[in-house]
């Protein structure tokens, strides 16, 4: 017997999902949360804390893991801005590159903070763009 297509009770609509993702500031813009974590750490002055720092995530690496289960990762993958892909994979790039070469002192961690600052200010610009944008990301 075929699945049904239909979205259901547990199964958000894909269509919809993309539509919100690529329209709201609260759907791509969720995706400086990526860097926030990263941020987050680097929060405490404690070097300790930093070494458990994970890598940022590609932009499909995190869509796929936000999305998973509800078959819209993809969709919204294709559907948006390859501009915005590439600017945000750099940026994932670019913090990885520092997160590599050690984050053992203050120094370091700022670099690193710069980075990820940066990677926020672009997501928020780019929201500011979007139809569905309220003032307020």
């Amino acid at each position: 017997m075929a699945e049904s297509l239909e979205p259901t009770k547990n199964q958000p609509d894909v269509e919809e999902l993309v539509k919100n993702f690529q329209s709201t500031p609260h759907g791509i813009g969720d995706t400086a949360n990526n860097f926030a974590r990263m941020r987050a750490i680097l929060g405490f002055p404690n070097p300790e804390y930093w070494k458990q720092l994970p890598p940022a995530q590609t932009y499909a690496e995190y869509i796929t893991w936000k999305y998973r289960g509800t078959g819209a990762a993809e969709a919204i993958i294709a559907a948006t801005d390859e501009s915005f892909k590439d600017k945000y994979n750099a940026y994932a790039e670019r913090s990885n590159r520092a997160l590599a070469q050690g984050v053992q002192d203050a120094q370091q961690a700022s670099v690193l903070i710069s980075i990820l600052n940066e990677a926020n200010a672009f997501i928020s610009e780019y929201c500011r763009t979007l139809p569905g944008y309220t003032g307020q990301l």
